[in-house]
């Protein structure tokens, strides 16, 4: 019997360790990573332990840690996980920040790995490498010839990719076709595929220099070559520039392929376009099939480069209205583009074709022009006086040009792509330039949390005569995608905020008196307080102590009073941009504008009248943007009924009181109803974007728990109003309260609150176990079901 158990452990115990010998792989193969800037150079498949070594190359001054609790790896078929042990090089648990090499080393041990695994995935919270092959060379299964496979450029000078081959697909024309034969003959052969259901045939050449003849007849074979060609006498065909009118109202597409991909990755993207005309920042889906083709459309009003994030990757795509974009992204390739220059064209996993091929593909290779150190400013800028700052940035702003016109120099860079970068370059450090407060009061909260705020630093009219020399009314400026945060800058820098006071209500008692409005006594008297008002604090003295008397006079003319602030906002922008920049009445004016009088309408929920309507055109030089606001104000009214319908039936929502309690207790006694539930805490507010796209991303998730127990609360502040939050409350399901603000600054202290959206995690027990966390929908899962059980 004792021989028998033996032999049974044996067994047992060899399923387990089936790598006898150290096997050690350099630079593993492997599938699709959500993390392109970690790489595993080594992988040891010892007899008790699987050791990974790791090159991360991150941004200088960041941070990177390695959670013992969540990474992990495992059989890339299924299977039970096998957890970090132990690493050299970087403590586990603990935040490591990047020195100024921006590349960091280090190793991770493992339990050792099932007998017959030949493929693993290495899991952590963020970052994932799927398929790696525990083999130095792994059998290929794709039916296309191992010269063949990856991506061919035309070798006339103008590098245009033209084919791609990945496993069982062709990629050509902007389009994936899936191979049904490949029939080789020694250095040649013929592949066929299918296309809308009949099969075509496409046929290649090897030659000894490694390019390949490819065609779609044996007599018509190009020659293509799978490195640059520089060819001094090509020249660009067919060059064109922006065409005018740039604002266009149409719909873009968006379609690829990923190569890596693999369906446990997930199934959908997101494309974010900023809306110059409304301050959104507004998020298209993105949908992967299983076989790695993905495809999107989303409406546009004028060319820009749009955010794009799939799977982890993060990178920009400049599209244009009814234009088809075709990109293919490379999920097994490592991103080293930001500290190793010199290999950026072998390094890139983005290739492009179609509709904008040309100027994605250049400004793809310019991506890295970027001087600007962030770790040098945020060491220095307390110590600056705004010139010296301004000087460092002009400074900034000469080298960013220098390699900008090394790279156009010896590169064919089409018009359009030239444009486009030389505005973001300069357009990035003008904005940089008007941040020099906003830097130096960050800078100073994070280094003195209990100091007194720094006071703020006129940046008047003579910082920023650089604003001068430039033409901010061309429409052309649009395609440059950060010429939207420039005029976020100049909308709320001194220039426009922070000037001599105008008073809105100036001329309202003229107005009443024209629309022959009959006032009594005691309103005309209160209107001519208030009218005469001479500063901020005084307006909203008057306003306040008037109230009970101008409250009905205002809700019965509240159009007329909206008019005249809608006059105020644009006779305001238009003398202070023109007075203290000498910029004209025209689109920058337009666009500043748009921004402030949507803002007005969402943050309140209060579309505009019909009467309101009317003034709309004549504040606008541009006839697009007047009528686009015109059309905006009509959806926007159409999504208010639509919510107030829904309303009336919705469920699933409870609104909380809030008891008086010491501040230690507030947030205890808050959760003590939810004792024995884990509770998903989300910190947000009505004008908070990233807190309502987070709310609605996980919506799903809620709908797919309501049986288990959690709950989902849902904690404002005072900055919502009252009325909109009320209006907003019934379509989010779960628990709600709004503190006030002395509570808020309670509840921010606890979790170091320092923006929303700002998620925390409570057990069962009421205790806190995750503070500030942001991963998707199915660790969410995950993380609450380690909790139920």
């Amino acid at each position: 019997m004792k021989t028998l158990f033996l032999l049974f452990l044996t067994i047992i115990t060899s399923s387990y360790h089936s790598f006898s010998q150290n096997t050690v792989i350099e630079n593993p193969i492997h599938g699709g990573t959500t993390s392109p800037y970690v790489k595993i150079t080594q992988l040891e498949l010892r007899d008790t332990t699987t050791v990974l070594h790791f090159r991360v190359t991150y941004r200088p001054g960041w941070w990177i840690n390695v959670s013992s609790s969540e990474t992990h790896i495992k059989n890339s078929t299924g299977g039970e996980g096998h957890y970090v042990q132990k690493a050299e090089g970087i403590n586990l648990d603990e935040k490591h920040t990047m020195d100024e090499s921006g590349v960091h080393q280090y190793t991770l041990y493992f339990p050792a790995l099932e007998k017959g695994t030949e493929k693993i995935d290495f899991l952590e919270e963020q970052w994932k490498i799927y398929d790696i092959h525990l083999t130095a060379s792994p059998v290929s299964t794709s039916p296309i010839p191992e010269a063949l496979l990856g991506n061919w450029i035309r070798t006339d000078g103008s590098n245009e990719w033209v084919y791609g081959f990945d496993k069982d697909k062709l990629i050509m024309d902007g389009q994936v076709f899936p191979i049904h034969a490949v029939n080789v003959q020694n250095s040649k052969g013929e592949i066929t595929y299918k296309a809308n259901g009949i099969t075509n045939s496409l046929y290649y050449q090897k030659n000894k220099d490694g390019k390949i003849g490819i065609g779609k007849t044996p007599n018509s074979l190009e020659l293509f070559s799978q490195t640059l060609t520089n060819s001094p006498d090509y020249s660009l065909d067919n060059d064109e520039f922006f065409q005018e009118p740039i604002f266009q109202k149409d719909s873009a597409t968006y379609k690829g392929y990923l190569k890596g991909y693999h369906p446990k990755m997930g199934m959908t993207g997101k494309v974010y376009l900023n809306n110059i005309l409304t301050r959104d920042q507004e998020g298209y889906e993105v949908i992967i099939k299983s076989d790695g083709t993905f495809h999107a459309k989303f409406p546009m009003i004028y060319p820009e480069q749009a955010f794009i994030r799939i799977l982890g990757n993060s990178h920009t795509v400049y599209f244009e209205p009814g234009k088809t974009t075709f990109e293919f992204i490379d999920l097994t390739t490592h991103s080293m583009l930001k500290y190793d220059k010199s290999r950026y064209q072998e390094t890139t996993g983005y290739r492009f074709m179609g509709d904008n091929a040309k100027v994605n593909t250049d400004l793809e290779g310019m991506s890295d022009i970027q001087n600007f150190d962030f770790n040098y400013v945020q060491s220095n800028i307390l110590d600056m006086e705004k010139e010296a700052y301004k000087a460092y940035c002009l400074d900034i702003l000469n080298k960013d040009m220098e390699d900008f016109n090394t790279y156009v120099n010896t590169h064919q860079v089409s018009e359009k792509a030239r444009f486009i970068m030389e505005k973001f370059i300069k357009f990035n450090i003008y904005s940089q330039i008007m941040t020099y407060n906003m830097y130096r009061s960050s800078i100073h909260r994070r280094k003195n949390r209990e100091a007194k705020p720094l006071e703020r630093t006129m940046l008047d009219s003579s910082y920023l005569s650089f604003l001068r020399d430039i033409d901010l009314n061309s429409p052309s400026n649009l395609v440059a995608t950060n010429f939207d945060g420039l005029v976020n800058r100049v909308m709320y820098s001194n220039i426009i905020r922070g000037q001599e006071f105008s008073n809105p209500y100036e001329n309202l008692e003229a107005e009443m008196n024209k629309n022959e409005i009959p006032l009594t006594e005691e309103q005309r008297s209160a209107i001519k307080s208030i009218s005469e008002a001479s500063s901020y604090d005084e307006l909203d003295s008057t306003l306040k102590s008037n109230k009970p008397v101008t409250d009905p006079l205002f809700s019965a003319h509240k159009t007329l009073i909206t008019i005249l602030q809608l006059s105020n906002s644009h006779q305001k922008i238009t003398d202070r941009l023109e007075k203290s920049l000498g910029i004209k009445e025209g689109l920058f004016a337009d666009c500043m504008l748009s921004k402030e009088i949507y803002a007005k309408s969402k943050s309140t929920y209060t579309p505009y009248s019909n009467e309101e309507e009317k003034v709309i055109p004549s504040l606008f030089e541009n006839r697009f943007i007047a009528d686009y606001f015109l059309e905006t104000n009509q959806d926007f009214k159409k999504e208010i009924a639509s919510i107030e319908e829904k309303n009336k039936s919705a469920e699933g929502y409870h609104i909380n009181e809030i008891p008086e309690v010491n501040a230690d207790q507030l947030f205890e006694t808050m959760m003590a109803q939810f004792k024995g539930k884990v509770v998903y805490v989300d910190f947000w507010a009505t004008w908070c974007g990233p807190c309502i796209s987070g709310i609605k991303q996980i919506a799903p998730l809620k709908e797919e728990m309501k049986d288990e127990d959690v709950v989902f609360v849902y904690i404002t502040d005072q900055s919502s109003p009252e009325k909109l939050w009320n209006f907003k409350v019934p379509g989010i399901k779960g628990e709600h309260f709004r503190v006030n603000n002395d509570q808020w600054n309670i509840l921010s202290q606890k979790f170091q609150i320092s923006g929303i959206p700002h998620y925390v995690l409570v057990d069962k027990d009421g205790k806190v176990v995750r503070n500030n966390f942001r991963i998707s929908n199915a660790e969410t899962k995950k993380l609450i079901e380690e909790h139920l059980n």
